[in-house]
């Protein structure tokens, strides 16, 4: 009995150490998957001088640029959109200290060149905004009454 003791410890040892060398194994390649799309999003990034191209432009100060990316390990490309529109089907869900609004995007028909359809379609996309907050039509529309 003491003779096999040694080598039953042993195989006992063997499979724990093969054990947490899958678990490692795992760990490593999901470290793997996010680094590759982190370096293919920098890669994107800095082969096509983004932000290098933007800053040499001149934007007025009411000029926003708004970068999406997409949820993806490997986004397709870059493209400059227009803004889509996003729609949800939304509910209040209850959260311990208060409430957070939350539901699926309801796919909306609209043309392919916008930020919504082309993140969905795998491309960041960089959307220059600028915010004017009246509506020309309405004012041109509404001075005719006065």
């Amino acid at each position: 009995l003491t003779s096999t003791f040694p080598f039953v410890l042993g195989l006992l040892i063997l499979h724990l150490l093969a054990s947490i060398l899958k678990s490692l194994i795992k760990v490593l390649n999901s470290l793997q998957k996010s680094s590759r799309a982190l370096l293919t999003i920098l890669d994107m990034l800095s082969v096509n001088n983004v932000f290098e191209k933007l800053l040499s432009q001149t934007l007025l100060t009411d000029t926003t640029i708004n970068i999406n990316f997409p949820s993806l390990e490997e986004p397709k490309g870059i493209k400059v959109a227009t803004v889509g529109i996003s729609r949800y089907d939304e509910c209040y869900v209850e959260e311990q200290g208060g409430h957070r609004l939350s539901g699926p995007l309801i796919d909306i028909d609209q043309p392919e060149e916008t930020d919504v359809k082309s993140i969905k379609n795998g491309y960041i996309t960089i959307t220059p905004l600028k915010f004017k907050l009246y509506d020309d039509d309405k004012i041109f529309e509404l001075s005719k009454l006065f």
